[in-house]
Parts: C-alpha cells; sequence; structure tokens
C-alpha cells in the first residue's frame, strides 16, 4: 500500500490518504468478518462467490491505476 500512496498523493497529502487507507482497511476487515459470517448462515459457497467478485472489482482497479499512471512510468527508479 505505501507504494501506490507514493504514487498517487501529493507530498503535503501523504499523512491524509495513509489514514485514510487505514481506516478503509480496518473497515473492511471489521465488515469482512461480520458479513462473512452471516454469508455462512445462507450457505458455505457465498463468501467465495462474493470475495470473486471484490476481487474482480479490484483487478479493475489496478488496471485503472496502471492506465492513469501510464505504462512507460516506472515507480521502483
Amino acid at each position: 500500500m505505501p507504494g501506490l500512496i507514493q504514487l498517487i498523493a501529493r507530498e503535503d497529502e501523504k499523512g491524509r490518504v495513509v489514514g485514510a487507507a487505514h481506516l478503509a482497511w480496518s473497515l473492511g476487515m471489521l465488515s469482512g468478518s461480520l458479513g462473512g459470517g452471516k454469508l455462512i448462515d445462507w450457505g458455505p459457497i457465498w463468501p467465495f462467490g462474493i470475495s470473486v467478485l471484490f476481487c474482480l472489482g479490484a483487478l479493475a482497479c489496478g488496471v485503472g491505476l496502471f492506465r492513469l499512471h501510464g505504462k512507460n512510468e516506472n515507480p521502483l527508479n
């Protein structure tokens, strides 16, 4: 995550972006645990099916960031 923050955040807003990223991470962990428990009540396959949808969404976000920042930029240099 810090590598992405280095790419997308300006120097003066990195602290705020890191805070927002940690908030999103914590809320995701909490809602994932609660939602996963509820999905297990519906059936054991539901949590896996829903996680596939979220993974596809994350892949779409990654591709969007890649296109936004260009193919020729190398963040490791």
